[in-house]
Parts: structure tokens; C-alpha cells; sequence
């Protein structure tokens, strides 16, 4: 009787260890899978983030260049119709034109102002007041 009661604890532990090591693959299993669906949904969050963030910077940037666009359309016809300035330009009086389209530029809050005649030619640039004669067309 002795040797069928050690078979049978030897039997009980054998189906004991492999239930539960069919347990424990079944939780290893269903922890990968879990994961993994996780870990895609989070990509995909991640990437439509990073794709609406860029398409918003996106827009923000082209707003602020047609606002740009805009305030430098505006200076220039400003420039264009200053009296003074195109008396010197009709001279091609360098120094007056200087000093015309600094103070222009100035009240219009520009940092460089080049002014050029009909063909392209620089007459004057009032961030580079020594330089002018070349063309710019």
C-alpha cells in the first residue's frame, strides 16, 4: 500500500506543478498581450499628438507670415509715397535719401530700409549707409 500512495502524491504533485505552470503561462500570456495593445494604442496617441501639434505650429506660422507680409506691404507703400524720399530718389541724392527713409523707417519701427531705383540698383540702405551702386534686382 505504501508504493500506491507514493504514486499517487507523485501523481497529484506532477498535475499540481503543471496546472500551475499552465497558470503561469497563461497570466505571462495574457500580460504580453495586454502590453502590447497598450503600447500600440499609446503610439498612436503619441503620433497623432506630435502630427496635430506640428499642423497647429503649422498654422501659427503661417498666420504670423501673412501678418508680416501685410505690415511690410504697408511700410513700403508708405515709403513709396513719402514726397521727400522721392524727390531723392529722383536725384539719386544718397545722403538725403538716408536720411529721409531713416526717420521713415523709424516711424514705421523697421530695422532696414534698402531703397533702389527702377532697375534695381541700390541707392541706399540704412543699415549699410556705405554700401550702394549694386544691383538688387
Amino acid at each position: 500500500m505504501k508504493n500506491t500512495r507514493t504514486k499517487k502524491k507523485i501523481g497529484q504533485k506532477s498535475l499540481t506543478v503543471r496546472v500551475l505552470r499552465l497558470n503561469a503561462l497563461t497570466v505571462a500570456v495574457t500580460v504580453l498581450l495586454t502590453s502590447t495593445v497598450a503600447l500600440y494604442s499609446l503610439n498612436n496617441l503619441i503620433r497623432k499628438t506630435a502630427q496635430d501639434q506640428a499642423v497647429s505650429s503649422s498654422k501659427v506660422m503661417e498666420q504670423e507670415l501673412n501678418s508680416l507680409k501685410l505690415s511690410l506691404e504697408t511700410s513700403s507703400k508708405t515709403v513709396a509715397i513719402d514726397e521727400d524720399l522721392a524727390v531723392s530718389v529722383a536725384e539719386k541724392d544718397t545722403p538725403a535719401i538716408l536720411k529721409e527713409a531713416g526717420a521713415t523707417g523709424k516711424a514705421l519701427n523697421l530695422d532696414t530700409v534698402t531703397i533702389t531705383d527702377a532697375k534695381g540698383i541700390v541707392l541706399a540702405r540704412t543699415h549699410e549707409p556705405d554700401k550702394f551702386g549694386d544691383d538688387h534686382s
